[in-house]
């Protein structure tokens, strides 16, 4: 029975699906997560986490340390970084970059963001010309 994980970083949304099972690094020692799961909050060490995805396939993640909150067949992880294994073999500045212009594209859907966005940008230009 699938259940949804939610993984989130600084820099947005690592992962977001529902899964069959998730082991992750805790702080005691890691721990399997299965649809049913009774709820609690972890802190989380240094370590990779584990996802059974529904179909069978796995995928493997380092994280940084962070915490975990299971709650009514949820699992949420926030932790500072998530880097899957099958993007091991990417340049980690182009996955830096797409998650970058990916944060920019979502903050700039509301008025605020978009206001922030522009101050930046103007300051930018700024900066630009006064270093030519």
């Amino acid at each position: 029975m699938p259940f949804s994980l939610y993984i989130a970083t600084p820099l947005g949304e690592a992962y977001d699906a529902e899964v069959d099972s998730v082991v992750l690094p805790g702080v005691e020692g890691d721990f399997g997560v299965l649809a049913g799961h009774e709820a609690f909050i972890s802190a989380l060490r240094a370590g990779s986490l584990t996802i059974r995805e529904v179909g069978g396939s796995e995928r493997a993640a380092a994280v940084p340390g962070g915490f975990a909150e299971i709650s009514d067949d949820k699992v949420t992880v926030t932790v500072g970084l998530c880097e899957f294994a099958d993007e091991a073999g990417r340049d980690p500045e182009e996955i830096a970059r797409e998650r970058a212009e990916a944060m920019i594209e979502e903050m700039r859907t509301t008025e605020e963001g978009e206001a922030f966005y522009q101050q930046y940008q103007d300051a930018f230009s700024e900066r630009i010309a006064q270093d030519s």
